[in-house]
């Protein structure tokens, strides 16, 4: 995801790999890469999961989609029928669904 991201892979894999991501979140996909990598030293370093697991991701689904609300809003809040393009500016489709309302 970061080589899709950050330096452009090209391929199938890597066009994929970008639509999916900057559909689903947008302006902001560079961020998925670092983090994925934080979540992925979490979870090696607490492998027996004795942390309040639900509170964290309810917590943080909350945290990602205001942000990503907030950059959908300031891309002028684009429907879907504007067009993936316009989508992906912004929020993507999480951005979306937490801006719309």
């Amino acid at each position: 995801m970061g080589a899709a991201e950050w330096w452009g892979l090209e391929g199938a894999a890597g066009t994929a790999v970008h639509a999916a991501t900057r559909g689903t979140v947008g302006s902001l996909a560079f961020v998925v890469p670092v983090l994925l990598l934080v979540l992925a030293g979490w979870v090696l370093r607490h492998p027996a999961g004795h942390a309040p697991t639900g509170r964290l991701v309810i917590g943080w689904c909350a945290l990602l989609g205001g942000v990503l609300g907030i950059a959908h809003a300031l891309a002028g809040n684009p429907l879907p029928p504007d067009g993936a393009t316009a989508m992906r500016a912004g929020g993507g489709f999480v951005g979306f669904l937490f801006s719309a309302p």
